[in-house]
């Protein structure tokens, strides 16, 4: 494994075999035996799910990447932007003329929840995922940055139906609740080409960061004597051997 920040390789992309995450008390360190490209050129949008059949294996295969992908970004914007005052959120629909199944009607509804509710929180945070009840009707699961929501509030805001809030007693239980309904979502037709969470604009992003300076973190750790939380392993054609490490580091901010 060569020892510098980034490389180019043979097809001319740039390359680094070390990347790091940082997002609330955590950080995650992932090494590639076969580098990994820094940029590259993006699909065409719509591509995916006009040419994979969805019955085919190159989709059911995407499906799983996508949700992987969503529950990683799930839980790492809930370590950065929400705490134990945070509030848990429900919207249920009534029964109406209105079609409740259909999530672009919904969607449009869940929008104009949120306008509203900008209306007595102007810098409330949240994130959302939706979920298709056993009748069939589509509701919202909402992590609020508010400590407290009356939900007199909640009723002018939310005129389709039930609204349900309570406290968030442990914020990594809340990131696993959210990642359960994402899983719900993986292999349901009516998720496909949709949306599957919803958040706000103002959330703070995880922190990114490549190179070799992120193995150095890794020796810190080991000198340490501080081990990881958790250690995946996986391989494929482009990336090579991949190892990721999680490590609960609140303490050591200043000298990461």
């Amino acid at each position: 494994m060569e020892n510098s920040k980034y490389y180019i390789d043979n097809t001319g992309k740039i390359r680094t075999f070390f990347k790091s995450i940082r997002y609330g008390d955590y950080l995650d360190i992932s090494t590639y035996s076969s580098g990994i490209v820094l940029k590259s050129s993006t699909t065409p949008k719509g591509f995916r799910h006009k040419y994979l059949d969805p019955d085919g294996i190159r989709f059911l295969e995407y499906q799983k990447r996508k949700v992987r992908r969503v529950q990683e970004k799930i839980i790492q914007l809930i370590e950065c932007n929400f705490t134990r005052k945070s509030v848990f959120v429900t919207l249920t629909y009534a029964e109406s003329d209105v079609d409740i199944t259909n999530l672009k009607i919904t969607n449009f509804h869940f929008e104009k929840f949120i306008v509203s509710i900008r209306e007595y929180f102007p810098n409330i945070k949240y994130i959302c995922v939706p979920e298709f009840q056993l009748r069939g009707a589509v509701h919202y699961h909402i992590l609020f940055s508010e400590p407290f929501i009356d939900s007199d509030i909640l009723k002018d805001c939310w005129k389709y139906g039930r609204s349900h809030v309570e406290k968030v007693y442990f914020k990594r239980g809340m990131a696993f609740y959210f990642v359960k309904y994402i899983n719900k979502q993986h292999f349901d037709p009516r998720f496909f080409g949709k949306r599957t969470m919803f958040c706000s604009t103002k959330l703070v992003k995880p922190t990114v960061t490549y190179g070799v300076s992120e193995s150095d973190k890794l020796d810190y750790f080991r000198d340490q004597g501080i081990k990881p939380v958790s250690t995946s392993v996986y391989s494929n054609d482009h990336l090579g051997i991949v190892i990721r490490k999680k490590f609960f580091s609140p303490l050591h901010d200043k000298i990461l």
